[in-house]
């Protein structure tokens, strides 16, 4: 069954934030991704990634009006 994540992927000055449903295997995958960003990432500027389940109603930063 997918559920719906917010996926952000962050920067130093600007970021890219959507939605996506998954499934358990995409979201290993993408949580996979998602630790070796921060692992490999040598200083705040350099752009990571990170997945939270979304929440119906909850503000999320960078998320677009057409994304909600």
């Amino acid at each position: 069954m997918k559920k719906t994540y917010v996926i952000d992927l962050m920067g130093c000055d600007d970021s890219t934030v959507f939605k996506m449903d998954l499934d358990e295997t995409e979201l290993a995958l993408i949580k996979k991704i998602a630790e070796k960003t921060e692992e490999l990432s040598e200083c705040r500027c350099m752009p990571t990634l990170h997945v939270q389940e979304y929440v119906e109603g909850k503000w999320y930063y960078g998320l677009k009006k057409e994304e909600k």
